[in-house]
């Protein structure tokens, strides 16, 4: 299963979305393991650690955007490969060379 792990808006997640869409159209099964919300930092905290678990079930290559570094740290512990997606792969010029990675790792 590859697991995207994101912080943000819905306008911050959409294109990461596409991602997973392309790993599922070339036969991968995914899964947006979505983001933490909450009111305050201690809450945010919280619930992070309290979805860790659920986060790395099953999981067999880890996707981070860029606000959701604390998935490092899952990752590690679990011995889960990881690939940080960036947001320069919103520039189509620099989509093939930013999603390369994530296509060999899946296809491994």
């Amino acid at each position: 299963m590859i697991r995207l792990l994101s912080v943000g808006s819905r306008g911050d997640l959409q294109p990461y979305l596409a991602i997973l869409l392309e790993l599922q159209r070339r036969g991968h099964s995914v899964d947006d393991a979505g983001q933490a919300r909450a009111a305050g930092l201690k809450q945010l905290l919280e619930a992070m650690l309290t979805t860790a678990d659920a986060v790395m079930t099953g999981t067999d290559l880890l996707l981070l955007t860029p606000l959701a570094l604390w998935g490092y740290h899952l990752a590690e512990a679990e011995g889960c490969p990881l690939i940080r997606v960036d947001s320069k792969f919103r520039k189509e010029s620099m989509m093939h060379d930013t999603l390369e990675p994530v296509w060999r790792a899946a296809s491994r």
